[in-house]
């Protein structure tokens, strides 16, 4: 049978030729550089080539607070198919395995360093990993996936990729000063700090400080130091600084709060990048009780 069907083909063709003439196909310079340089390349070969899977990174921003908890965000990898590379993405129909589509996937894809969270292909493009904890601060991953993922005949154009978490950021949300509605006589200045991730304790105690200036100083004196207490919130993301009780002077005053540059999360490499500062006036005595 093998025999005869090369006979009828070749037969076919001395037809083809008596009726057409001989056809001959060069192929452009760009798919020559791709390779692909055989003569008779059918559409589908052409694509087989061509085809690169590429990928985009959405990385989690600031966890947030829902319902009193962390959420992490979800890391996600988007892919795509690239036909050429001086020609723009498209989106492409089925980079998935499909029979992975929806389900947990175990084996072929990996974090490093490593952090609790499970792969799952979300749709047909869109690979998703879920954490089980926060996202340290300012962590640089690499995510390596292997071809046994992805549907077969497709073509990495790496295997691995990298991206990196927030920063470590705070912010100063409020600096009042607060006389006590329950104890007589007793006023303080009360800040409160907001992080972007839980705060090691003992590095924001040792950057943090209260100065209280006399009226006629500038603000670049250094000032009296002023003892305070810091209560932390549930999660770790907001401490309220409290200073001892203040006494009203016959002149008024400002309190300056200052975090030193290099406070450090719980867990991540980054540090608060810039000190920060912010002034409070403190009435005096006769304004206070006008």
């Amino acid at each position: 049978m093998a025999l005869i069907s090369r006979r009828r083909t070749k037969q076919g063709t001395g037809i083809a030729k008596s009726l057409f003439g001989t056809l001959r196909w060069t192929p452009p310079k760009w798919l020559e550089g791709l390779g692909a340089r055989r003569a008779g390349l059918g559409i589908l070969g052409l694509a087989v080539v061509a085809a690169l899977v590429v990928v985009q990174i959405e990385a989690p921003g600031e966890t947030p607070i829902v319902e009193g908890e962390l959420r992490p965000e979800a890391l996600l990898l988007n892919f795509s198919v690239r036909a050429d590379p001086r020609y723009p993405t498209h989106a492409a129909a089925s980079i998935a395995r499909l029979d992975l589509l929806g389900e947990v996937v175990k084996e072929g894809v990996s974090i490093e360093p490593a952090i609790p969270g499970q792969w799952r292909w979300a749709s047909e493009t869109q690979l998703r990993f879920s954490p089980r904890e926060d996202w340290p601060a300012g962590q640089t991953y690499t995510v390596r996936y292997e071809d046994s993922v992805f549907a077969p005949q497709l073509r990495l154009e790496a295997n691995q990729a990298q991206f990196q978490t927030i920063d470590f950021r705070a912010d100063i949300s409020a600096l009042e000063f607060y006389p006590s509605p329950v104890q007589r006589g007793l006023r303080q200045v009360v800040a409160t700090l907001d992080f972007s991730h839980p705060v090691e304790r003992a590095s924001l105690e040792r950057r943090v400080q209260y100065r209280l200036h006399a009226p006629d100083a500038t603000i670049e004196s250094p000032g009296q130091r002023v003892d305070f207490d810091i209560r932390y919130g549930p999660l770790g993301r907001r401490a309220y600084i409290h200073s001892v009780p203040i006494d009203l002077a016959p002149r008024e005053q400002f309190m300056s709060l200052q975090l030193g540059r290099g406070v450090e999360p719980a867990t991540g490499p980054s540090r608060l990048a810039d000190a920060l500062a912010r002034n409070l006036r403190i009435p005096d005595l006769g304004s206070y009780f006008r």
